[in-house]
């Protein structure tokens, strides 16, 4: 059998090709999309799969599922735990682009899986989707954490398995223990982001590659950063990075989001929120409360430029604006959170990858207060008693990282994905109330320019 080289997320390793055996799928699975309709598909599928394929001349061969767990029928809550962080560390790392992660099989809807090869054959044919299988693998999988061949997910391939990529839960760890779900989540972005044209993202110094897979800042803790193509781990954000690539030639510099950009069909996503304070959103109440419930407590920040896209400096990313009222008499708590809330509204999901700004300001654009970052960098938060009247809450982002590394070449990290918003203390103005002070208000600064 002849072999084939894969770029992986721990190595560029030779896999010979093995027999391939019947899968076993399981029940329980929890059906999760991060944005339904999107442009891009990436189906994470963490029930086994038996790949017929040939990544050219090689069979990877069956992969059993999560954990070796598919012969038991069913995920247990431990499982299903994991399973969700796997999925919200990735939606957390693609919340800006066009790209809908789902824990939902999409051959299922188009009628299209009644085996696995007419499964497999039918990602090979849809252009823009990639089937990421998560799994102890068989064997075959070497050292690796994950295998994806580089820049396929625009092609329609000619059904050699080009759109199924590969995630190993066990690798990690070398059992068949429960997963650590974020990193398994972090590689399994990594992965993908081989299948839009991406090379590792390494430490340079002058023109050599001293490591493959970056290591991010020197130290870890709170506010320090690696990239998603790098080592994807023991760091408090893996990211998207602008710095020294690795390619079969050499180094070169890799704008991620640049390169993800670059494909057919792929775009940032509007937030939805109002950019300016004249189209700011209303901010959703319930009693004196954000509601959670409401989509509008949420939004993302993404680089204001899709051609060119540059990680550092507030300027280059987009800013969403919310508007709340002030009864007057309550204090008001604003938090932004850094990240989703798409598992639990109202709760953090793991893996956030954006780190934001809040600003507030009164009803005529004056700045009258700023958020406090957290000591963890995760949140930001306002307090303070407003005087009754309508108010502005701004989010936008950090402005990006520069990677603190005492030995390498610069790089530099995007801040940017999801947020939400909660708080307390907010009123909701009386019918015609937030009319009449504005007329007066609009009067008395009538009589000022007389």
């Amino acid at each position: 059998m002849a072999l084939r080289w894969f770029l992986t997320a721990s190595a560029v390793v030779c896999i010979a090709g093995t027999s391939a055996s019947a899968d076993q799928h399981t029940g329980g699975v929890p059906a999760w999309n991060s944005r339904p309709g999107a442009a891009y598909t990436v189906y994470l599928n963490p029930a086994g799969f038996n790949f017929d394929g040939m990544w050219s001349s090689s069979t990877p061969g069956n992969n059993l599922g999560l954990n070796d767990l598919a012969a038991n029928g069913t995920f247990g809550a431990a499982d299903v735990a994991e399973i969700n962080s796997i999925y919200a560390a990735m939606a957390n790392q693609y919340r800006s682009f066009n790209v809908n992660v789902t824990t939902i099989d999409p051959a299922v809807a188009a009628g299209q899986a009644a085996t696995d090869a007419q499964r497999q054959a039918y990602y090979d044919s849809q252009p823009r989707m990639m089937h990421t299988v998560i799994g102890a693998g068989n064997g075959w999988q070497g050292s690796a954490d994950g295998l994806a061949l580089l820049g396929v997910i625009d092609s329609v391939a000619s059904s050699n398995g080009a759109h199924t990529n590969w995630m190993f839960s066990n690798a990690q760890n070398g059992t068949a223990t429960v997963a650590n779900g974020n990193y398994i989540g972090n590689i399994s972005s990594h992965e993908t982001g081989h299948t839009f044209g991406l090379r590792h993202q390494g430490d340079v110094t002058g023109a050599i590659t001293t490591n493959e897979y970056g290591f991010g800042d020197d130290a870890n803790g709170n506010g320090n950063y690696v990239a998603t193509m790098g080592n994807a781990s023991n760091r408090q954000r893996v990211a998207w990075r602008v710095g020294g690539a690795h390619d079969d030639v050499g180094p070169f510099i890799q704008n991620d989001v640049a390169t993800i950009m670059s494909n057919n069909g792929m775009s940032f996503v509007d937030s939805g929120i109002g950019h300016t304070l004249a189209t700011a959103t209303t901010l959703p109440i319930t009693g004196n409360t954000i509601d959670v419930s409401n989509p509008l407590h949420s939004g993302w920040v993404s680089p204001i430029s899709s051609s060119n896209p540059q990680p550092l400096g507030v300027a280059n990313y987009t800013t969403d604006f919310f508007k709340f009222f002030s009864d007057g008499v309550n204090p008001i708590t604003l938090k932004l959170n850094d990240g989703n809330d798409l598992l639990s509204a109202g709760t953090a999901d793991n893996g956030a990858t954006f780190r934001g700004l809040l600003n507030i300001y009164d009803s005529v654009g004056t700045l009258i207060g700023t958020g406090l970052e957290d000591a963890s960098t995760m949140f930001a938060s306002y307090a303070g008693l407003l005087g009754s009247g309508s108010y502005y809450a701004q989010i936008t982002s950090f402005g990006g990282h520069a990677e603190v590394t005492s030995a390498f070449n610069a790089a530099s990290y995007y801040d940017m994905g999801g947020y939400f918003l909660t708080g307390t203390g907010f009123a909701i103005p009386a019918p015609g109330s937030v009319l009449i002070l504005s007329v007066a208000g609009l009067f008395a600064s009538r009589r000022r320019r007389a």
